[in-house]
């Protein structure tokens, strides 16, 4: 495999800074802690365990439909939501 890095990284001298004695075995320490690092562990696996998109499809329809909509102990109504703003512009009714 080859790989095409641009000069304004200036991977030679940061390989030659880091102690190692070509660029390639500096690219390949990189990439192997990349891949080695907590985030990435087991991306390998996720990736090639995905499911096609229309059995991921499925599944997810399947999941939406058994959700219900909205909160029901939401109150989304004027009165609640600018409950201290009416008290203010009509002092004379309780708007709670």
């Amino acid at each position: 495999m080859q790989i095409t890095i641009p000069d304004n990284l200036r991977v030679q001298t940061r390989a030659a800074s880091a102690g190692f004695a070509s660029v390639e075995e500096y690219v390949r320490y990189l990439a192997e802690q990349d891949l080695s690092s907590p985030e990435n562990a087991g991306q390998a696996d996720r990736v090639e365990a995905q499911l096609p998109y229309a059995d991921w499809k499925k599944l997810f329809d399947d999941f939406v439909t058994k959700l219900q909509a909205g909160n029901p102990n939401a109150d989304f109504s004027r009165e609640s939501i600018y409950s201290e703003r009416m008290t203010q512009l009509n002092p004379h009714t309780d708007a709670h």
